[in-house]
C-alpha cells in the first residue's frame, strides 16, 4: 500500500503515469508529492514536461525554473527550459538556457542541435552550422542511410573549387534558413578557384 505522504513515492508513481501516457494522474501524484516535499528538482522538472506536452509553455516554464534554481547543475531542466523558451519566442532566454545546459553537458546531442537550430534561425550562421551537424549522431540519422551518392561534407576539408548542394531534412523552416546559405559560403570558401 502507497503511503499518501511519502513524497518520494508519490514522485516515482507520478512519473510512472506519465511514462504510461496518464498525464492526470502523473500531475496529481507529482503536485502530492510537490506538498509534502517542495524542494524536488526531478518533481518539478517532470511537471514543466506535463505542461509543455500540453502545449503550457508559460507554466512548463516555471516549472523548469524553479528547478534549476533548485538545482543549478541540473542539465535536462536547463534544456527544457530553453525549448519551452524558444516555443514562446523567447529566443534570447533560450540561448542563454541551452548554454548553460551545454556548460554542464557538452556532449548532450539534442542539446547541441536545438541551439544550432536557434543559431541559424536568429541568422548566426557561422555557430549555427556546426551545431546543427550534431543532427548525425541523434537516433533518427544516425544509422540513416542517405539516399545519394555523394560524398558528405562535414566541415572538416576545404569545399574550393567543389560544387555543393544542401538538401534540408527538417522541413520547409530549414529550406526557408538555408536560402541564403550561397551568401554565406563566401566567408567560409575562397573568392578565388
Amino acid at each position: 500500500m502507497l503511503d499518501a505522504n511519502h513524497a518520494a513515492a508519490l514522485a516515482d508513481l507520478g512519473a510512472l503515469y506519465l511514462q504510461t501516457n496518464k498525464p492526470s494522474e502523473g500531475e496529481a501524484c507529482l503536485k502530492k508529492s510537490l506538498l509534502i516535499n517542495p524542494n524536488q528538482a526531478l518533481v518539478l522538472n517532470n511537471l514543466g514536461t506535463v505542461y509543455s506536452n500540453a502545449h503550457q509553455f508559460e507554466d512548463a516554464v516555471a516549472y523548469y525554473a524553479k528547478a534549476v534554481e533548485l538545482n543549478p547543475n541540473y542539465a535536462d531542466a536547463f534544456s527544457n527550459l530553453g525549448l519551452n523558451q524558444y516555443s514562446l519566442s523567447q529566443f534570447s532566454e533560450a540561448e542563454q538556457s541551452f548554454n548553460k545546459a551545454l556548460s554542464l553537458s557538452p556532449h548532450f546531442v539534442r542539446l547541441n542541435l536545438n541551439l544550432g537550430l536557434l543559431k541559424l534561425l536568429l541568422g548566426d550562421f557561422e555557430a549555427g552550422l556546426p551545431l546543427y551537424e550534431w543532427r548525425w549522431h541523434t537516433d533518427e540519422t544516425k544509422n540513416k542511410i542517405r539516399q545519394f551518392n555523394k560524398p558528405l561534407w562535414l566541415g572538416a576539408e576545404s569545399i574550393a573549387g567543389k560544387t555543393s548542394s544542401y538538401t534540408p531534412n527538417k522541413g520547409l523552416a530549414i529550406l526557408y534558413i538555408f536560402a541564403d546559405m550561397p551568401l554565406i559560403w563566401t566567408k567560409w570558401v575562397p573568392t578565388s578557384f
